[in-house]
């Protein structure tokens, strides 16, 4: 059983996903931001563990620097907003600038794993470290 975190998991894409990873046998770890997003059934689940996480430029991200990392999660300030596109990405860089940090990561290796998905998609899940 592998550890995957979905920073993003109360998208429907991310709770797809969720249930698709714990029906393969997976643990889960879910960022939400909003508890009442979180199905019942996968908050009552054994296989998934659930954290709040809120986006902003103080974000600890440590809980979820292990295992697989799986980034859905984005800002929603308005269509076509620069300052959203802004906030994405200085949060995202954060992410990865902690992950650099991590044991897992700190042996400069490039770590990649692929999960197959439902109807042939091929997702690629590929550490924070640049080759």
């Amino acid at each position: 059983m592998r550890e995957i975190n979905i920073i993003g998991a109360t998208s429907p894409l991310g709770i797809d996903l969720t249930r698709y990873l714990i029906d393969k046998g997976e643990r889960v770890r879910m960022s939400y931001r909003s508890e009442g997003r979180v199905p019942i059934y996968l908050r009552e689940c054994p296989s998934v563990e659930t954290a709040l996480l809120d986006l902003n430029p103080s974000t600890d991200f440590a809980p979820f620097l292990s295992g697989t990392v799986i980034w859905l999660a984005h800002l929603d300030q308005g269509r076509f907003n620069e300052r959203e596109v802004e906030t994405n990405i200085a949060v995202f860089e954060q992410f990865l600038n902690q992950a650099k940090t991590c044991e897992q990561f700190r042996d400069g290796r490039r770590a990649e794993r692929a999960i197959d998905c439902p109807d042939k998609i091929n997702v690629r899940l590929v550490s924070a470290n640049k080759p």
